[in-house]
């Protein structure tokens, strides 16, 4: 990975479940984490050919912290 960008913290609306949802986007990650009381978005950015490794890097720890996973391409 070659640079994380941490976006804003906006309080949710109300509880909710702890999820992140993976989006690919040109040149990166978006990340949009939601806590039980906010949401966040987080850009992951790394080479092209090491883009592989670190989605899988990324979700693999997602998972084992215990939160839910979802994918989504928006290129």
């Amino acid at each position: 990975m070659s640079k994380i960008a941490c976006g804003i913290i906006r309080a949710n609306a109300g509880p909710g479940q702890r999820r992140v949802k993976m989006t690919e986007e040109r040149g990166g990650i978006l990340l949009t984490i939601r806590g039980n009381l906010a949401v966040q978005e987080m850009r992951l950015y790394a080479p092209v050919e090491k883009m592989q490794d670190v989605k899988l890097a990324v979700a693999r720890t997602i998972r084992n912290l215990g939160f839910h996973l979802s994918f989504r391409k928006d290129m």
